[in-house]
């Protein structure tokens, strides 16, 4: 979760035993757990492999997510009580007062007050299958990071939409709720994917610059 091991990592089943101090069978097995999440991935003859996450494959998860928000946004408009519902409504409240800024500086706090805002969907679903599925695909944005992708105006909206989503569930509208939920990971999705586009194309610009530089100064 907090990227210790990078993609492409070499896990070891020793090693890692060694690490935290237990023996293998524990770590073998927390490893086929992770592998059935996706988290893992098995390479015949050599063992398990912290798995990549592609641009492309992350968009196609948050597609996924987004359809399955819908129908817990409307299973919480039915289920959830006044209690939770204002639970939500602090942690909106306290979203509403993070400035974020160009590096990210509360980037934690992001992500703790958004988790514990999909927990409380989660669990007021009113369908434990749902609940897993989505308590299992949030992993995966937790580990990019989203939020770095989120500009100042990203987050308002995202507030927003969070505050409207309230509104939804204090009314008992499963539909509206539902829409408001589906549509706010498709913008994530959308600020995310311009966000990785923007910052593959200024890694591949930059060797050029660099190449150009270095001509002008031989020319120079």
């Amino acid at each position: 979760m907090d990227g210790r091991y990078a993609a492409h990592s070499h896990l070891r089943e020793a090693v890692i035993a060694a690490e935290i101090g237990v023996s293998r069978t524990p770590v073998r097995e927390a490893l086929r757990r992770l592998a059935a999440d996706g988290f893992v991935t098995f390479v015949a003859n050599q063992g398990a492999y912290v798995t990549p996450w592609s641009d492309e494959s992350f968009s196609e998860l948050i597609s996924v997510r987004a359809e399955l928000a819908g129908l817990a946004a409307g299973g919480v408009a039915r289920h959830a009580n006044a209690s939770e519902i204002a639970a939500m409504e602090d942690i909106v409240r306290a979203m509403a007062l993070i400035d974020t800024d160009d590096n990210h500086t509360r980037i934690d706090e992001q992500t703790r007050l958004n988790v514990q805002f999909h927990e409380i969907i989660s669990r007021n679903c009113g369908n434990r299958w749902l609940a897993a599925l989505l308590q299992q695909t949030s992993n995966v944005a937790n580990i990019q990071r989203a939020y770095y992708a989120y500009s100042a105006e990203d987050w308002a909206r995202a507030v927003s939409r969070y505050a409207e989503m309230i509104k939804a569930f204090r009314a008992g509208d499963g539909v509206w709720a539902a829409a408001v939920f589906k549509s706010h990971f498709l913008a994530s999705r959308n600020a995310i994917m311009s966000y990785a586009l923007e910052k593959n194309s200024s890694a591949a610009t930059a060797p050029k610059l660099r190449h150009r530089a270095a001509a002008k100064r031989v020319i120079d």
